[in-house]
Protein backbone atom coordinates (compact mmCIF):
# COMPACT_ATOMS: atom_id res chain seq x y z
CA UNK A 1 0.00 0.00 0.00
CA UNK A 2 1.15 3.31 -0.78
CA UNK A 3 1.94 6.30 1.21
CA UNK A 4 -1.25 8.39 -0.15
CA UNK A 5 -3.38 5.03 -0.03
CA UNK A 6 -2.58 4.96 3.97
CA UNK A 7 -2.99 8.38 4.52
CA UNK A 8 -6.30 8.17 2.60
CA UNK A 9 -7.93 5.03 4.30
CA UNK A 10 -6.18 6.66 7.53
CA UNK A 11 -8.25 9.85 7.20
CA UNK A 12 -11.21 7.92 6.11
CA UNK A 13 -11.30 5.47 8.73
CA UNK A 14 -10.87 8.67 11.65
CA UNK A 15 -13.51 10.19 10.03
CA UNK A 16 -15.68 7.07 10.71
CA UNK A 17 -14.58 6.52 13.71
CA UNK A 18 -15.69 10.10 15.29
CA UNK A 19 -18.70 10.14 13.30
CA UNK A 20 -19.75 6.94 15.39
CA UNK A 21 -19.59 9.27 18.51
CA UNK A 22 -21.33 12.66 16.83
CA UNK A 23 -22.42 13.12 13.70
CA UNK A 24 -21.95 17.08 13.81
CA UNK A 25 -19.17 17.96 11.04
CA UNK A 26 -17.81 20.83 12.52
CA UNK A 27 -17.49 18.76 15.77
CA UNK A 28 -15.38 16.18 14.03
CA UNK A 29 -13.30 17.95 11.74
CA UNK A 30 -11.96 19.95 15.01
CA UNK A 31 -11.58 16.83 17.01
CA UNK A 32 -9.23 15.35 14.48
CA UNK A 33 -7.18 18.39 15.06
CA UNK A 34 -7.27 18.15 18.63
CA UNK A 35 -6.69 14.17 18.45
CA UNK A 36 -3.37 14.91 15.79
CA UNK A 37 -2.13 17.45 18.26
CA UNK A 38 -2.59 15.19 21.17
CA UNK A 39 -0.90 12.32 19.15
CA UNK A 40 2.03 14.61 18.39
CA UNK A 41 2.53 15.36 21.87
CA UNK A 42 2.39 12.05 23.19
CA UNK A 43 4.10 9.76 19.99
CA UNK A 44 5.87 12.72 17.87
CA UNK A 45 3.80 11.89 15.00
CA UNK A 46 0.22 12.70 13.94
CA UNK A 47 -2.37 10.41 13.29
CA UNK A 48 -3.00 10.88 9.54
CA UNK A 49 -0.46 13.30 8.45
CA UNK A 50 -3.06 15.18 7.34
CA UNK A 51 -2.31 19.09 6.63
CA UNK A 52 -4.88 21.60 7.92
CA UNK A 53 -5.78 24.99 6.73
CA UNK A 54 -6.74 28.23 8.24
CA UNK A 55 -10.25 27.84 7.35
CA UNK A 56 -12.74 30.54 8.41
CA UNK A 57 -14.10 28.89 11.27
CA UNK A 58 -10.76 27.27 12.26
CA UNK A 59 -8.59 25.04 11.45
CA UNK A 60 -9.76 22.13 8.76
CA UNK A 61 -7.91 18.69 7.76
CA UNK A 62 -7.35 19.24 4.29
CA UNK A 63 -7.98 15.43 3.15
CA UNK A 64 -10.39 14.61 5.60
CA UNK A 65 -12.50 17.57 4.53
CA UNK A 66 -12.10 17.14 0.77
CA UNK A 67 -13.24 12.69 1.69
CA UNK A 68 -16.67 15.01 2.93
CA UNK A 69 -17.10 17.34 0.01
CA UNK A 70 -16.48 14.02 -2.29
CA UNK A 71 -19.44 12.26 -0.24
CA UNK A 72 -21.53 15.28 -0.18
CA UNK A 73 -21.15 15.43 -4.08
CA UNK A 74 -19.49 18.47 -4.12
CA UNK A 75 -15.77 17.88 -3.42
CA UNK A 76 -12.95 17.98 -6.84
CA UNK A 77 -11.35 14.46 -5.73
CA UNK A 78 -12.17 11.33 -6.98
CA UNK A 79 -11.94 8.72 -4.01
CA UNK A 80 -11.49 4.45 -4.64
CA UNK A 81 -10.76 1.43 -2.88
CA UNK A 82 -13.06 1.50 -1.05
CA UNK A 83 -15.30 4.77 -1.87
CA UNK A 84 -15.85 6.75 0.94
CA UNK A 85 -19.72 7.04 0.28
CA UNK A 86 -19.45 3.51 1.37
CA UNK A 87 -18.44 4.41 4.64
CA UNK A 88 -20.12 7.48 5.02
CA UNK A 89 -23.56 9.76 4.59
CA UNK A 90 -23.40 13.36 4.37
CA UNK A 91 -26.84 14.80 4.29
CA UNK A 92 -25.93 18.55 4.25
CA UNK A 93 -23.13 20.97 5.12
CA UNK A 94 -23.97 19.75 9.13
CA UNK A 95 -24.13 15.92 9.26
CA UNK A 96 -21.44 12.69 9.17
CA UNK A 97 -23.07 9.62 9.18
CA UNK A 98 -21.26 6.16 9.52
CA UNK A 99 -22.58 3.52 7.13
CA UNK A 100 -20.58 1.03 9.00
CA UNK A 101 -17.99 0.72 12.06
CA UNK A 102 -14.34 2.06 11.63
CA UNK A 103 -12.10 -0.48 10.77
CA UNK A 104 -9.94 -0.33 13.97
CA UNK A 105 -7.20 -2.54 12.19
CA UNK A 106 -6.03 0.74 10.54
CA UNK A 107 -6.21 2.86 13.52
CA UNK A 108 -3.23 2.11 16.34
CA UNK A 109 -4.49 1.91 20.01
CA UNK A 110 -2.42 4.88 20.64
CA UNK A 111 -4.61 6.66 17.85
CA UNK A 112 -7.80 5.84 19.36
CA UNK A 113 -6.57 6.97 22.39
CA UNK A 114 -6.01 10.21 21.34
CA UNK A 115 -9.31 10.53 19.23
CA UNK A 116 -11.08 9.08 22.09
CA UNK A 117 -9.32 12.05 24.34
CA UNK A 118 -9.92 14.85 21.86
CA UNK A 119 -13.33 13.84 21.66
CA UNK A 120 -14.32 13.23 25.47
CA UNK A 121 -12.74 17.23 25.83
CA UNK A 122 -14.59 18.53 22.94
CA UNK A 123 -18.24 16.31 23.10
CA UNK A 124 -19.68 19.05 25.31
CA UNK A 125 -18.35 22.28 23.91
CA UNK A 126 -20.57 24.87 22.45
CA UNK A 127 -19.71 26.35 18.96
CA UNK A 128 -18.18 29.06 20.74
CA UNK A 129 -16.11 27.33 23.33
CA UNK A 130 -14.54 25.33 20.02
CA UNK A 131 -14.04 27.61 17.61
CA UNK A 132 -11.98 29.40 20.77
CA UNK A 133 -10.26 26.44 21.31
CA UNK A 134 -9.14 25.68 17.57
CA UNK A 135 -8.18 29.14 17.10
CA UNK A 136 -4.98 28.58 18.40
CA UNK A 137 -1.66 30.55 17.50
CA UNK A 138 -0.99 28.19 14.85
CA UNK A 139 -4.03 29.16 13.47
CA UNK A 140 -3.26 32.89 13.85
CA UNK A 141 0.09 32.57 12.56
CA UNK A 142 -1.54 32.17 8.87
CA UNK A 143 -3.81 34.15 6.74
CA UNK A 144 -7.26 32.64 6.13
CA UNK A 145 -7.32 29.59 3.92
CA UNK A 146 -3.13 29.48 4.13
CA UNK A 147 -1.83 26.05 5.01
CA UNK A 148 -0.64 25.28 9.11
CA UNK A 149 3.15 24.36 8.88
CA UNK A 150 3.42 21.60 11.32
CA UNK A 151 6.17 23.80 12.59
CA UNK A 152 3.31 26.02 13.90
CA UNK A 153 1.09 23.47 15.57
CA UNK A 154 4.04 21.64 17.38
CA UNK A 155 4.98 25.02 18.73
CA UNK A 156 1.29 25.24 20.81
CA UNK A 157 2.69 22.14 22.44
CA UNK A 158 4.01 21.96 25.72
CA UNK A 159 6.72 19.78 24.40
CA UNK A 160 6.61 21.04 20.87
CA UNK A 161 10.51 22.39 21.11
CA UNK A 162 11.42 18.62 22.28
CA UNK A 163 9.41 17.27 19.57
CA UNK A 164 10.40 19.81 17.25
CA UNK A 165 14.30 18.49 17.95
CA UNK A 166 13.16 15.35 17.92
CA UNK A 167 12.02 15.05 14.52
CA UNK A 168 15.27 16.98 13.17
CA UNK A 169 16.99 14.39 14.15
Amino acid sequence: MGKNQRKYLKSLETLVYLANKDQRQYWILKTIYLADKEHLKRYGRMISNDSYRAMKQGPVPSLAYDIIKNVRGDGWYVFSDPEPSTALRVPDNQTVQPLRGANLGLLSATEIECLDYAYNSTKKLNFGQLKRLTHDKAYNAVEQDEEISLENIIMTLDNGKDILDYLHE
